[in-house]
């Protein structure tokens, strides 16, 4: 039962019956057969298994499971997203996280398995579904349940983390900042000529802002780190039970950082500007309050804000990000060019820039750069 699974031949009705006897699920009865269904998917192996159990077993078993295969690289996502299923919130009744019936992860040979409840008739994405109040509150809620569990320092040392950790910002940067260069050649003539000099100073300086953050106090947990659309699954109708998916962090991810992040991710990335206005402060009040209901002590208001500045600053990474490979500068450009859009739009809204380079003039009067 430790075996991963590599191909979807491999889940055959013995194994599957032992699976959800294991679960409690099925008490007596057994799964007579599986009828596989590939499913399209980017970056691992979907497939919607459909079961059929013998006339012994319960009504209420699962009709269909699906299993999701991922094979990689070395270096890329490693156990986190085992992990994510049967470590990290296996102790958190109201985790949003999908049913989870088996995961296995193969260091060795770089693969793994999750064998997940079938939501395809109750959940879906949500890259059509515009963010609303209730929508925003519910992710902030969800996400406020996720970070509380390993929040602070003391907890985080559970994981096998020392912390500090500022290894994790210089490699995150040492990646990040190749693709500097390529992003100013490609958008020289669609950005205003002072947004260069911005990003420039960002990568200078927003990094010293970490670590000395970093240093500062224990308000730190393990974070989602690509709360896209794509991952945030919400019911079809309704907007709880929510839950949060792929969580697959690379070799240089953040894993382990503000919990606002998560949030700063989405809005700064993926919120057209007028509706980030509209419900980010709203988002981030029902976020603190979930904190403190939660048990999160000694976070004031004061700081979450601060710090979800210090995020948002941190979203210029991802079309960075984008711009190392240099098959995606162009490829890619419809999706890294409208984050880069959103996300300076966000810094100057909420004028983030003092929080990693203030200025005085000669009058000794502060000032921030304009963008």
């Amino acid at each position: 039962m430790t075996a991963v699974i590599t191909q979807p031949e491999q889940v055959t009705p013995a194994w599957a019956t032992a699976v959800l006897r294991e679960k409690g699920v099925l008490a007596h009865g057994r799964v007579q057969t599986i009828i596989p269904e590939a499913l399209p998917s980017q970056n691992s192996n979907m497939t919607r298994l459909r079961l059929i159990y013998s006339p012994a077993a319960p009504p209420d078993l699962p009709p269909s499971l699906m299993l999701k295969i991922v094979h990689t690289e070395p270096g890329e996502f490693g156990a986190s997203e085992v992990d994510y299923y049967v470590r990290d919130y296996v102790d958190l009744p109201q985790a949003p996280l999908v049913p989870c019936y088996h995961a296995a992860y193969d260091g060795e040979h770089h693969v793994y398995h999750l064998l997940l409840a079938d939501l395809t008739t109750t959940h879906q994405n949500n890259w059509q579904k515009p963010l609303t109040p209730a929508y925003g509150r519910a992710l902030a809620e969800a996400l406020a349940i996720l970070h509380s569990r390993w929040w602070g320092t003391d907890r985080l040392q559970q994981t096998g983390i020392a912390w500090p950790y500022p290894q994790q910002i210089d490699r995150h940067l040492e990646n990040v900042s190749r693709g500097l260069e390529p992003l100013l050649a490609e958008t020289k003539e669609d950005i205003p000529e002072e947004w260069g000099t911005i990003i420039r100073q960002i990568l200078e300086a927003h990094p010293r802002a970490m670590h000395t953050r970093m240093s500062q106090d224990p308000h730190f947990t393990l974070i989602h780190g690509d709360t896209n659309p794509g991952n945030i699954l919400s019911p079809i109708q309704g907007e709880t039970p929510l839950y949060l998916v792929d969580r697959q962090p690379f070799a240089w991810s953040f894993t382990h950082w503000l919990g606002v992040f998560d949030l700063a991710y989405l809005l700064g990335l993926w919120s057209e500007p007028p509706l980030r206005r509209q419900l980010e402060m709203d988002m981030l009040r029902h976020y603190h309050d979930m904190l403190r209901q939660q048990g999160v002590a000694g976070y004031s208001w004061a700081q979450l804000v601060a710090d979800y500045k210090l995020c948002l600053l941190q979203q210029v990474y991802v079309p960075l990000a984008w711009c190392v490979n240099a098959d995606d500068v162009q490829k890619m450009k419809w999706v890294w060019f409208p984050q880069l859009q959103r996300v300076m739009t966000a810094v100057s809204d909420l004028n983030c820039l003092p929080l990693i380079n203030p200025y005085e003039d000669n009058h000794g009067r502060s000032h921030t750069y304009p963008i």
